[in-house]
């Protein structure tokens, strides 16, 4: 399969920066699905996938549960060992195909394309003129980005994350480009230095919880870097993705709230043409009518666009960094968890 067009472009943009600058972490990875319990499903079509990046050949390693085992909300159900540069492209896909065979196997709904559609329809006519992002490819099997991604953008999506439709995907950095050079704003100079000055600048700001110092920051740091011509040419933006874990900085509520957006756009409103994106959530109707009515009340934009993920309900499957080089290292709020004394060792 082409791996590439199937997988969320951020993850494309860290291999080519982690190519392009010559470095290559060891990562730990750790894999857990929130909704539960149940059962667990994918994993042996998930490590097959695995295979095709060659880590078994330079010492990499998987621990997983065993097919179809128990397990409860937050558990870890695999475990993963190896070089980022060279699974970097593969966790769209790992966690698409454990998504969907979870979700199927625990009798959830399956995919109604017409659904999908329709709620993008309704949040696009929420918004107004503003883009709303499809981001959901890896809550669903890479079989289906295609149709899935073709009824959102007739929902009125301005763009997808991968290039299963056959057109160029959309994104930003991830967070696993953020947690391995340990710094919001190292992150954004090497994206700056290594990815084309066509692409946006967007600094994703809510890794390690300093979601206002880490945007002043890194936006400062693009003036400086790319020059005020191509900074008025092509202005960056911020994203904010706050796990529901963390309450925001110099917040009182949790996740991408109002509170959050407001207190960003007052920090922020110095730098002219900068935009805001907002995801993590804003595929639930209720919470973009929230914010909806909440700029309406304060008189007051909140963001400039939405990135979108899971128009559906299901069992999604994360994957966070935990290691980097023998070093704990991760997203503030996602620490390692403890994993199954049940999880087996995937043998080469």
């Amino acid at each position: 399969m082409n791996i590439e067009k199937y997988t969320d472009k951020y993850f494309t943009y860290t291999r080519e920066i982690l190519e392009r600058s010559g470095y290559d972490p060891w990562v730990a990875m750790q894999v857990f699905i929130r909704k539960g319990p149940g059962r667990v499903y994918g994993i042996d079509e998930a490590v097959d996938i695995l295979r095709q990046s060659g880590i078994q050949y330079v010492g990499g390693r998987i621990w997983a549960l065993p097919e179809g085992s128990d397990y409860q909300p937050g558990d870890v159900v695999m475990k993963i060992e190896a070089p980022l540069r060279m699974i970097v492209e593969y966790e769209t896909i790992y966690l698409g195909i454990i998504s969907e065979s979870t979700t199927l196997h625990n009798r959830d709904n399956d995919l109604d394309l017409a659904t999908i559609e329709e709620r993008m329809r309704e949040i696009v006519s929420l918004v107004g003129d503003r883009p709303v992002y499809y981001f959901g490819a890896r809550h669903w099997h890479w079989r289906c980005d295609k149709d899935i991604s073709e009824a959102a953008m007739n929902g009125g999506a301005a763009g997808c994350s991968t290039g299963a439709r056959g057109e160029p995907g959309l994104g930003t950095m991830p967070h696993a480009l953020v947690v391995v050079y340990g710094d919001t704003a190292k992150a954004t100079s090497v994206f700056d230095r290594y990815i084309d000055k066509s692409i946006k600048r967007v600094v994703l700001v809510d890794t390690f919880n300093r979601e206002i110092d880490d945007a002043k920051e890194g936006i400062q740091l693009l003036w400086d870097q790319m020059g005020g011509e191509i900074y008025s040419r092509n202005p960056p933006g911020l994203r904010i993705d706050t796990c529901g874990e963390n309450v925001g900085q110099y917040c009182h509520t949790k996740g991408v709230s109002v509170e959050l957006a407001r207190k960003m756009k007052l920090a922020m409103s110095g730098y002219s043409g900068m935009t805001i994106t907002l995801s993590s959530g804003f595929a639930n109707v209720d919470k973009v009518k929230h914010f909806i009515e909440a700029e309406n009340a304060l008189g007051m934009q909140l963001f400039d666009s939405l990135g979108v993920g899971q128009l559906w309900e299901g069992r999604s499957a994360t994957a966070d960094i935990i290691v980097v080089d023998g070093e704990p290292k991760h997203k503030t709020g996602r620490p390692q968890i403890s994993s199954s004394d049940l999880m087996e060792e995937v043998q080469w």
